[in-house]
C-alpha cells in the first residue's frame, strides 16, 4: 500500500496509516480523538514513578470502553490520549470514565 503521509512527518503517522485505507466504504466511520486534560489545579501530580502505570491504565480503560488507544502519554500536570472513537459509546461517557477512574 502506498503511504498517504509525507515522509518527513514523524513516526506517529506510520502508526496512524494502518487505520486508513484509500477506498473506505461509506458505512465506515473513523473518528480520531486527541484528548488532553490537566491534573487538578495543574499541580505536578504525575511523577516518573507512576506515569507508566497510569498511562497503561488509561489505555486499558479506553479498550474496555470499546475505543482503540493509539498513544497515551503526558507530563507532570497533563495527559494526552489519542484514540479511535468507538461506535456505541459517546465521547462524554468515555472522557468521564477515563477522568474518574484515573484521578490521582
Amino acid at each position: 500500500m502506498e503511504s498517504i503521509f509525507p515522509e518527513e512527518n514523524w513516526v506517529l503517522c506510520l502508526e496512524l496509516q494502518k487505520y486508513f485505507t484509500k477506498d473506505m466504504p461509506q458505512s465506515l466511520t473513523q473518528i480520531f480523538i486527541h484528548l488532553i486534560f490537566a491534573t487538578k489545579k495543574r499541580q505536578p501530580r504525575i511523577t516518573p514513578k507512576i506515569e507508566d502505570r497510569l498511562f497503561s491504565y488509561i489505555g486499558t480503560i479506553c479498550s474496555e470502553m470499546g475505543a482503540s488507544p493509539i498513544q497515551v502519554g503526558g507530563y507532570r500536570n497533563h495527559v494526552h490520549v489519542l484514540f479511535l472513537m468507538p461506535k456505541y459509546v459517546t465521547l462524554v461517557e468515555l472522557v468521564k470514565k477515563i477522568k474518574a477512574t484515573s484521578s490521582i
